[in-house]
Order: structure tokens, then sequence, then C-alpha cells
């Protein structure tokens, strides 16, 4: 076996169990924090991960309406809380854009979890190993948190990626739900971690609204704001594998699992690996 490869696994073992330590640690401290098995998905067959890209502008209120169904899960991934449609479930993350007091992003949808009275939206958060981020916001207020850290793929290659996505994925299947349920698969994009999630939890169907990839956010206000713009994990001079590349590979764990995977932008480079989806 590759000398990196054993280095790889090493760390990837190492960090896990530091992961685990800490989320025991933050809800022990904080009550309201829960296990991501806390995720209703009693009578939900199919989860609709909504990104901020342009074409969201495209759907009608009639579609927005219809993601209210009670057989849907929907999540809304970090910008997504500019959109008035108040989803099951925001997804937002700590990294080097959320690490200021007054950001933004994650102080709406905390604002939007507390203001709610009626089916208030759960607040899923990337823990990460910083134990400092959650201290620095008002989420002693929200209805609902679940937090989760995530295992990072092996991005060398990918070949390393497919192998350490179908090895890590069949593993999170077969472990207890208290421990696999609490840790997703990524390295570094919200896509492959809700993706993940939705493979984990066994959804039928996904669908990806507003994964472009490119162009303007939603929310972009002045003409031709971003117009030119490739989304950072789709653009090769920032990582080694696109993420193109990566949801090739989980196009094929989620066949593995009969679930299917679409893609609504027709745009969108995905829309070249998942077929594009189709309203009732």
């Amino acid at each position: 076996m590759n000398f990196k490869i054993i280095i790889y696994w090493l760390k990837r073992v190492v960090i896990f169990f530091c992961q685990l330590s800490i989320i025991s640690f933050v809800r022990i401290r904080n009550r309201n924090f829960e296990d991501i098995d806390a995720i209703d998905i009693q009578g939900k067959d199919k989860l609709f991960i909504l990104g901020t890209g342009s074409s969201i502008n495209n759907l009608s209120k009639d579609k927005l309406e219809y993601l209210r169904s009670k057989n849907f899960l929907t999540i809304g991934l970090n910008g997504w809380v500019y959109h008035s449609f108040i989803p099951d479930i925001y997804a937002i993350e700590f990294g080097r854009f959320f690490n200021q007091i007054d950001d933004p992003i994650i102080n709406m949808a905390i604002h939007k979890s507390i203001s709610k009275k009626d089916n208030p939206p759960v607040l899923l958060i990337n823990q990460g190993l910083k134990y400092s981020n959650l201290k620095r916001y008002r989420f002693r207020d929200c209805k609902k948190i679940v937090t989760y850290s995530h295992i990072r793929l092996n991005d060398s290659s990918k070949e390393s990626y497919q192998k350490s996505l179908f090895f890590l994925m069949n593993f999170l299947h077969r472990i207890p739900r208290i421990i696999s349920r609490n840790f997703l698969l990524g390295t570094g994009s919200s896509l492959e971690r809700i993706v993940s999630l939705g493979i984990i939890f066994g959804f039928k169907e996904i669908v990806l609204l507003g994964i472009d990839l490119s162009g303007p956010h939603f929310y972009d206000k002045e003409p031709g704001e971003g117009k030119k713009l490739i989304h950072r994990t789709n653009d090769p001079k920032y990582r080694k594998l696109i993420i193109q590349e990566m949801m090739t590979e989980y196009k094929k764990i989620a066949n593995k699992h009969n679930i299917k995977i679409f893609s609504q932008s027709e745009s969108s480079p995905l829309a070249k690996i998942f077929p594009v989806y189709k309203w009732d």
C-alpha cells in the first residue's frame, strides 16, 4: 500500500475520534444541540437541496409552494437565508468566510429560526474543530439545532476520491446510527456534505435546485454581477478535483443505493451528469 495512503487513513482515524469527542463535549455543554438523527424524515422520500444560483429566480411561486409537500425535505445551503422561502433546514458552515461575529448568513439563519413561530427551520451546523465558533452567536435562542462534523475524502486523485467515498459511505451505513449519522462526507463543499446526507438517510430522490456552479447568485442586484464567475468548487485553478468530477462519483454511489439524483438547472454543468428534474 502506498505510504501516502497509509498516512491519509491514519489522519482520518485520529480526526474522526477527535471530532467525535468534540461533538460529545458540545452536546453536554449545550442541551439544545442535537444529534443529526434528530432530523425528522418520517414519511419523506425526496430531498431538495437549495443552492444560490440565479436559476432559482426562474422558479414560479407554484413550484416553490410545491416544495412544501409533507413528503419532501428541503435544505437551504448557506446564502439561501436571503430567499423568502423558508426551508425545513438551513445548512450553515464555519470556515474562513464564516468566522466574523457579525456574519450576516449565520445571524440571519438564527433570526429566522427564532422568529418563525410555526415549524421553525432547523439549523444544521458543520461544527468543525473549533468550539469557539459556537459561542459567538445566539444559538441558545434557536428552536432546534443539529450539529455534525465531516470526514474529509481523499482528493489527491479521482481514483483515490472514489475509493475513499465508497469505503466511508459503506462504513457509515454499517456502524451504529448514533455515530454514523453525526458525520457527513466531503472535501470542502457544502454540496458534497448534503448529498452524502441524502444518501446516508436513504432518500429515493435528491434534487439539486440552484446549483449553477457559475454566474450570479439569485440575490445579486447589480446588472452583470458575477456573470462570468465560476464557482470556486468547480474551478481547476483552486481544486485538484472539481465538483463535476466529485458528483460523477456520487452518482455511482447513489445508483448503488437505488437513489436518483436530479439537476433543476439545465445550464448547470451538473446537468451533464444528472438528468434534469421534471416537475410534477
